[in-house]
């Protein structure tokens, strides 16, 4: 049964990715410096270790759902999966306190915003709600609020002047994981200096 569930979640990654790779090559390279500056900032500030890797994977997968999108509209779940999975194995390997931490307010994290989506019909997709959760189990609580609110105050700073000038109305879906990984980006080099 979990082979089963394994190997649909792997096999939806690498769906993912190629598609991913297929429709937006200049988004995809372009993503792929900004997440390897980002790992090397993270590698400078904290060093080689099992948190680097754990950020620096989150980083990639941060990256691969932004570009999806913005080209897609959508949140490619086997990404977000993989990375859930993956916490889920440390956190059963390397139990402490703080990763349990992380995981309840990730999941109280994705019941509010899961329940604002609803509210919303949608202006919030459950993708965001469940990536927002993944975030919080690997920035953990205090960065991956400062995160979230990052993203949201950039999302109002770029989407206001768009909706004064009229290139953008209020039935506009706009891509919110670009704003987290803008905030991301910024709270990363945030703790560098």
């Amino acid at each position: 049964m979990i082979e089963k569930i394994s190997s649909k979640i792997i096999s939806a990654f690498v769906l993912d990715c190629g598609l991913f790779i297929r429709k937006g090559l200049i988004w995809n390279v372009f993503g792929l410096i900004i997440s390897i500056s980002i790992s090397l900032v993270l590698f400078f500030a904290i060093g080689f270790s099992r948190e680097f890797v754990m950020l620096s994977l989150f980083t990639f997968i941060l990256c691969f759902e932004a570009v999806c999108d913005i080209l897609f509209k959508e949140v490619y779940l086997g990404g977000v999966f993989l990375a859930f999975l993956i916490k889920m194995f440390e956190f059963l390997i390397f139990f402490d306190y703080e990763m349990l931490n992380r995981i309840l307010f990730g999941v109280l994290l994705f019941c509010v915003v899961f329940g604002v989506s609803k509210i919303s019909k949608g202006d919030i997709g459950c993708g965001d709600a469940i990536m927002i959760m993944v975030m919080t189990m690997f920035l953990g609580v205090k960065y991956s609020f400062l995160v979230f609110i990052l993203a949201l105050l950039i999302l109002v700073l770029v989407s206001l002047p768009l909706l004064v000038s009229k290139k953008l109305s209020t039935k506009s879906n706009v891509p919110f994981i670009p704003f987290l990984y803008a905030s991301y980006f910024l709270i990363v080099i945030g703790m560098k200096l």
